[in-house]
């Protein structure tokens, strides 16, 4: 029968993490800084869909304007996320 010395193996263990946890977070990044491309008209719609879904109504279209770019970049920064994790 094998034996195994355990700090040897806790060892590698820890070395294997390492450089699995560093991994991931460079693969993060990467997706995450990557550029998409936005299909303006789905997007508006998404956001058309969200205000109604919501019951937002904004006082004229600047605002509106505004607040549909925020909601991009969320919605972007989410989608990248959700789909990369």
């Amino acid at each position: 029968m094998m034996k195994f010395d355990e700090a040897v193996m806790k060892k590698r263990f820890e070395e294997w993490r390492k450089e699995h946890d560093e991994a991931y977070e460079n693969h993060r990044k990467m997706v995450m800084e990557q550029e998409y491309k936005v299909d303006e008209a789905v997007m508006k719609k998404r956001f058309e869909d969200w205000m109604k879904e919501y019951g937002r109504t904004y006082k004229d279209e600047e605002v509106k304007a505004r607040r549909y770019e925020v909601l991009k970049v969320n919605a972007m920064e989410a989608d990248k996320f959700n789909t990369h994790t």
